[in-house]
């Protein structure tokens, strides 16, 4: 039993033992196993507002004095005196109303060219959206080209392999030896491609021969002397008549050499030889020297009667040595045409350089056609839609204003008639021959203050308070003059009023303020810059682009070090958009904090985390 127990105990404890080898071993295998994260300085992130106010757009909406301008069309008269009272509503001049229609035309096309320049303006917007910021530009790669090591060919024949990365259709390197046999330059002739064939002396390239095959000699048709088939026998043969002679006619042949070979010369020497009879001459066979038909063999010198044939010669018929003729120099070549026999295609010298195996090419990624991608920063993407926004809100106050004046018009086109809109007192009333388009005709001074009515964003109504002052600028009479705040509509308008930190996406409420100064000269419906009063809170600001900052159902967060040098999961409290890229961060972040980018798999909390300055996408 004791024994037994003693069995279960080691047991276990070697059971322990591996299981706390195994523990540990995972725990280290883990260690060495888990990503380090990279995490960067908030103050390398970051961005600061490069602008310390908002601003905003403005109208004059009221005011004691009533201006009516020259117009298009005829007076017909005017209705009041300088210095006379007038009460809202009272006629101060009437209109030719037949005239008065070239009147109502002008203020349609007005109208027609101001909405087609917002179109524009608006058009300009959706471009520079989607144009990609100077910072998403491809940034440049090198690539390593390996040549591989240097070898050259002896003798190039057809079917000899050539070289990669020719600049021709074929690159072939030679030392001094090489040769490029007749075939090869057949075959490069009939296929009509270029080959290079580059001149190595050791390691060092001195020049080379570029050979078109479309322009290698062709063969050429030439005349040649060939005998006549017939007279061109040999007449020493046996003519195909001996063939059919009998057995007896040889035998007597033998039998009258014999018989001839017998001594009769007493008789032969007694007896003259008879006359041979001469054959009648014929005009065609004199004596040319040319053998005739039926002369008899060795009777004088035989002549054969030559006939011209045509035939293609080939010009290329021996193998080329690429190196005749040929020295290297310190910076070239030299050549001795003495001892060059031939040579084809151009040779092209270049200053002598060594053969490089490997070669470094650098890439600029960028497109083949980017158009404005590129161009631009985000910031100046930036400025330049807040400045197509700005001419926007200004065309759209012009375009309200034209079509208020379009219906005031199609009234006075009714009667002529133009009323007062105040009351007050005329104070001047000038003379419509002397006057111009635009010219001050009449004026009407009353006694209530000028007031303004500005355009605030949602996000910029916390710094908007009954009482505070805005610092106006009059863009028509080139005023400028504060401003207090009198009220704050609760029911938001339509469009874009405003430029600055703003969020776009905002809702935008009028405010409406009364000057300041009594004495100061403003025309109603005039447009105004207004600047806000700044806010304290975040002084400059801190500023994060969105794509660092991600959201779950609890809010805002970042991926921050912790004082343990892991990762944690930070929530932050956002503010303002800036240039659509960057968000304020009001709360949860400094600048001395570092945070993980980009964000994946391995980012996640407890990782263990090392500085770096800035990522490397």
């Amino acid at each position: 039993m004791k024994k037994t127990k003693k069995i279960i105990l080691v047991t276990v404890l070697i059971l322990a033992l591996l299981g706390g080898l195994g523990g540990g071993g995972y725990a280290i295998w883990r260690s060495h196993n888990t990503d380090i994260i990279e995490v960067y300085p908030v103050s390398n992130l970051m961005t600061e507002y490069w602008g310390d106010t908002s601003t905003v757009s403005g109208q004059i909406t009221s005011g004691k004095v009533q201006e009516i301008h020259m117009r298009e069309g005829l007076i017909d008269h005017i209705a009041v005196e300088e210095g006379q009272s007038v009460k809202k509503g009272d006629v101060l001049l009437v209109y030719d109303t037949t005239s008065f229609e070239l009147t109502l035309q002008a203020d349609e096309a007005r109208i027609g060219v101001m909405e087609n320049n917002i179109k524009k303006a608006n058009d300009d917007i959706a471009r520079y959206r989607s144009l990609a910021p100077a910072e998403w530009a491809p940034q440049p790669t090198e690539e390593t080209i390996d040549h591989g090591p240097l070898s050259f060919n002896s003798v190039i024949d057809v079917g000899t392999p050539s070289q990669p990365e020719a600049s021709y259709d074929m690159l072939f390197r030679c030392q001094r030896g090489a040769r490029v046999t007749k075939e090869f330059l057949q075959w490069l002739r009939s296929s009509g491609l270029t080959a290079e064939f580059q001149l190595y002396e050791e390691d060092t390239m001195y020049g080379s021969f570029i050979v078109d095959g479309t322009l290698l000699p062709e063969p050429e048709e030439k005349e040649i002397d060939v005998p006549d088939e017939d007279e061109s026998k040999d007449d020493s043969k046996p003519d195909d008549s001996s063939d059919s002679s009998t057995p007896d006619s040889s035998s007597e042949s033998e039998s009258s050499s014999e018989s001839s070979s017998e001594p009769e010369s007493s008789e032969s020497e007694s007896s003259e030889p008879e006359p041979s009879p001469e054959p009648e001459s014929d005009p065609s066979e004199e004596d040319t020297g040319i053998e005739q038909p039926g002369s008899s063999v060795g009777a004088g010198p035989r002549f054969v009667q030559n006939k011209k044939e045509k035939v293609m010669v080939e010009p290329i018929d021996e193998d080329w040595d690429l190196m005749e003729g040929l020295e290297f120099t310190g910076d070239g070549i030299s050549v001795d045409f003495s001892v060059l026999k031939h040579a084809y295609g151009q040779l092209v010298t270049c200053t002598p350089m060594m053969y490089e195996r490997y070669e470094v090419i650098y890439h600029d990624n960028m497109p083949a056609n980017p158009g404005e991608n590129y161009m631009y920063t985000k910031k100046e993407l930036a400025e330049m839609i807040l400045e197509r926004q700005k001419q926007i809100v200004s065309m759209q106050l012009d375009l309200r204003e034209l079509n208020l004046q379009y219906e005031k018009d199609k009234l006075i086109s009714k009667t002529g008639e133009v009323t007062a809109e105040i009351d007050g007192v005329v104070s001047a009333i000038g003379d419509p021959a002397k006057l111009v388009a635009n010219d001050v005709l009449l004026s009407v001074k009353g006694a209530e203050s000028y007031s303004m009515t500005a355009f605030v964003s949602e996000s910029s109504l916390k710094d908007v308070q009954p009482g505070e002052t805005f610092s106006v600028f009059a863009y028509e009479s080139g005023m400028s003059f504060t401003a207090t705040v009198s009220e704050i509509e609760t029911t938001p308008v339509e469009g874009y009023y405003a430029w600055g930190p703003g969020n776009p996406n905002s809702s935008f409420y009028p405010v409406h303020a009364s000057v300041d100064d009594p004495d100061v000269q403003l025309t109603i419906g005039e447009y105004c810059e207004v600047t806000l009063p700044q806010s304290n809170e975040g002084g400059g600001g801190l500023f994060l682009p969105r794509y660092m900052i991600r959201k779950d159902d609890s809010g805002s967060y970042v991926m921050k070090r912790d004082e343990n040098e892991r990762l944690k999961k930070q929530y932050v409290r956002t503010g303002r958009m800036l240039w659509g890229d960057y968000y304020e961060i009001m709360a949860g972040l400094s600048v001395e904090d570092e945070i993980a980018f980009p964000y994946g798999k391995t980012v996640r909390e407890g990782a263990e985390t090392k500085h770096a300055d800035y990522p490397s996408y």
